[in-house]
């Protein structure tokens, strides 16, 4: 055999015996894979929710800090939240028909910001995590582990003959 066709079996081998290992890596270790993408995409999820309350809590305390300042204010907010009609007699206030305002309150309902985020899982690691999938992915491994001895592994060489026995014949 020589050089060259000793160096393909070689990268042949090579090629085919490491995604045999992989395939079977992946198999054996598919919960520990699926865990680990799950716990990251709920940590991801909470850390966000944090942020959002974060936010919201500033949000409240310069809406606090206003209240503080000007008094006012809550007797204008008292006829929103209330649903009081303003007792002011040289000013005219608008009147939005209940459509427009069931419009805008299903609106700030389906806020994007307020839904939680989709699970990053990736599909390739729930995949795995099936049990027919497993079994079928770690016996897909080791035919490729043998077919990477049998076929491409070390070539047995010809016995030599011995001297001694060809000489008595």
């Amino acid at each position: 055999m020589t050089k060259t066709q000793a160096f393909i079996r070689y990268i042949f081998f090579c090629i085919f015996f490491a995604i045999g290992i992989a395939a079977i890596f992946l198999s054996i270790k598919a919960d520990e894979i699926f865990s680990l993408y799950e716990s990251s995409s709920l940590h991801e999820q909470t850390v966000a929710a944090n942020e959002r309350l974060v936010n919201l809590n500033s949000e409240y305390d310069m809406q606090l800090e206003t209240i503080e300042n000007d008094p006012n204010i809550i007797v204008r907010l008292k006829g929103l939240e209330l649903g009081q009609q303003p007792q002011r007699k040289e000013t005219v206030f608008p009147e939005a028909p209940d459509e427009i305002i069931a419009i805008a309150k299903e609106a700030l309902r389906n806020d994007d910001n307020l839904k939680p985020a989709e699970s990053a899982i990736p599909q390739w690691a729930s995949r795995i995590a099936e049990p027919k999938v497993r079994s079928g992915l770690f016996f897909a491994g080791a035919a490729l582990v043998l077919v990477s001895f049998v076929c491409f592994g070390t070539v047995s060489r010809k016995k030599r003959e011995d001297p001694v026995s060809s000489t008595e014949l």
